[in-house]
């Protein structure tokens, strides 16, 4: 379990890019610019549905000059790519392979690394 202010374990997972596929490592991305990843339990739940477009919503440039917005949960690169869509999504969703999450006391919820 991780405690407040430790560094995320790195991972690298495979998720939605624009009209495609890529994988992505936290490590990477935290050296360009501070990373929200958002964990949610599933695609198209109603809570989650509305708890991304809270995040896709947010006005990240009045809050900070740079900001990577990582989804991730179980399921489908296809599913994935289907929510994403409908909800016009500007970041990617990444499927959750086993363990990733075990590290976070509460595996659905919003961690800045």
């Amino acid at each position: 379990m991780l405690d407040v202010g430790d560094p995320a374990p790195d991972f690298d997972l495979d998720g939605t890019a624009g009209a495609g596929y890529g994988s992505y490592r936290l490590s990477a991305a935290t050296n360009q610019a501070p990373v929200l990843v958002a964990f949610y339990t599933e695609d198209f739940a109603p809570a989650c549905t509305g708890y991304l477009e809270a995040l896709r919503d947010t006005d990240w440039g009045a809050l900070t000059d740079a900001i990577a917005v990582f989804g991730v949960a179980p399921g489908t690169l296809a599913t994935h790519r289907e929510f994403a869509t409908d909800l016009d999504l500007p970041f990617p969703l990444l499927v959750d392979d086993p363990g990733v999450d075990d590290p976070v006391d509460d595996s659905r919820a919003v961690a800045l690394y």
